[in-house]
């Protein structure tokens, strides 16, 4: 596996959340950087699920486990308490029914990492303006 690149601020502070070892499912995980950083540093056995294409691509190429999904549709096949932390990264606001999502990674892990974006912060009503 390549050497995992850095992660970002909010990365980090989800990476301090999850302990050593465990089972993660990281859904939205984009190209993988936080699978690769756990992976690594922390010897997590994670799982991403990427609704891109492109960028399914990057994380297989990187060796991680990613499929190409969507979360809204294909967390419903997982097995009940099948991982023990599922992460949603600033995804939860893209979804059309983010509470049956959330009622199934409820359901597939014991803990759940959501994180938001803070639309309050100016550079984001600057942007949303």
């Amino acid at each position: 596996m390549n050497t995992p690149p850095t992660l970002s601020t909010n990365l980090q502070m989800i990476a301090t959340l999850i302990p050593e070892g465990v089972k993660m499912l990281d859904i939205g995980c984009a190209k993988g950087n936080l699978l690769s950083w756990l992976a690594e540093h922390k010897n997590v056995r994670g799982r991403g699920i990427e609704i891109c294409k492109d960028k399914v691509q990057e994380a297989i190429t990187r060796g991680l486990s990613v499929v190409q999904g969507d979360a809204e549709e294909d967390l419903a096949h997982y097995q009940e308490s099948a991982y023990d932390y599922i992460v949603l990264n600033q995804i939860l606001q893209q979804m059309n029914d983010p509470v049956a999502v959330l009622t199934h990674a409820a359901r597939v892990a014991k803990n759940i990492i959501v994180s938001v974006p803070n639309f309050g912060h100016w550079r984001n009503r600057w942007y949303l303006a």
